[in-house]
C-alpha cells in the first residue's frame, strides 16, 4: 500500500460563537473517551484508536517557523494546482 497523506485529527473553535462556553463544553466532551466513541460508532474515525499502520507525522520535530515555512510552499503548491 503507498502513503496516503492525510490529516490526523483536530479541533477548532469559532472566535465568535454565539455560545463560546458550550463550544468548550462540546470540545472537551469530542476529544475525551464519550466523543470518540461515537465518532467512532459513526465511521468518523478515532485519533485515539490504533488501527494497526504506523503513523507518520511529518511535521513533527519542526519549529514553528520551520512548519509555517512549510505550510506556506503547501499552500501555494496546491493554490497552482487548483488553478490548472
Amino acid at each position: 500500500m503507498e502513503v496516503v497523506p492525510t490529516n490526523a485529527g483536530g479541533a477548532a473553535l469559532a472566535a465568535y460563537a454565539p455560545h463560546p462556553h458550550a463550544a468548550v463544553l462540546l470540545t472537551d466532551f469530542i476529544l475525551g473517551s464519550d466523543g470518540q466513541r461515537i465518532l467512532e460508532e459513526f465511521k468518523y474515525g478515532s485519533a485515539s484508536k490504533d488501527y494497526g499502520f504506523k503513523r507518520w507525522y511529518p511535521e513533527e520535530g519542526l519549529t514553528t517557523e520551520q512548519y509555517e515555512n512549510a505550510s506556506t510552499r503547501w499552500d501555494k503548491l496546491l493554490r497552482e494546482l487548483g488553478r490548472k
